[in-house]
């Protein structure tokens, strides 16, 4: 029996199946999102590409936060860990930028990181993390317990596992995880996934200033 193919992500009628959904952005994180991101100015429509749904976590402070702190905030949700010494740095480079280049919507625009190593990122190591790049507003941090944090990711973000290496280098270990960010409006629905390359970073900014109209 032939089955109905389904739904391309650009029509809006119905969202794509999850396992499906799932496995295409699995692809996009390990080809550096290539095939989702917007390679225009941002101002060409947003395609919804899936619901973002409720989540808790804890942030750097040690206070509960998730989905219920953001509604009605435009935000992103990024992946990284304290301990990483190459990729991750970079990333936080490029998300102080984000936040310095949409400084002027104050709240109503986040930017949310969640560990990939719940067991080492505790509140006070985010919050020390944070320090290091530039002033802190509009930037949260997450981790909880491994099986909170991993619940989250794959449920809300569908993000892989993270697979962690030994290498030579301190700490020791690396983690694999992407580098994009993925693009969430006021109404918790995911919009756009974005490298964090200059070009990138700039159309992040664009779309970000179309969904704050």
């Amino acid at each position: 029996m032939d089955e109905t193919p389904p739904t391309p992500p650009n029509d809006t009628r119905s969202p794509w199946p999850a396992r499906l959904l799932a496995m295409a952005l699995v692809a996009a994180t390990a080809i550096g999102l290539a095939s989702f991101t917007h390679r225009g100015s941002g101002d060409e429509d947003l395609d919804t590409l899936f619901p973002v749904p409720s989540f808790e976590l804890t942030d750097q402070d040690g206070h509960a936060f998730g989905s219920a702190q953001l509604q009605g905030r435009v935000w992103v949700a990024s992946f990284l860990f304290t301990s990483c010494s190459q990729a991750c740095p970079m990333l936080s480079g490029q998300l102080a930028n984000l936040r310095r280049r949409t400084a002027r919507h104050g709240d109503r625009f986040e930017v949310v990181s969640i560990t990939v190593d719940p067991e080492t990122d505790t509140p006070e190591r985010l919050r020390e993390y944070r320090a290091r790049f530039g002033e802190p507003s509009q930037w949260t941090l997450l981790t909880g317990s491994p099986d909170d944090v991993r619940a989250t990711t794959s449920r809300a973000f569908f993000q892989v596992d993270p697979t962690r290496t030994e290498i030579s280098e301190a700490p020791g270990y690396d983690i694999l995880h992407g580098t994009g960010v993925i693009l969430v409006d006021r109404d918790g629905r995911a919009r756009g996934l974005f490298p964090t390359d200059g070009e990138g970073i700039d159309r992040l900014v664009a779309a970000i200033d179309r969904l704050l109209e």
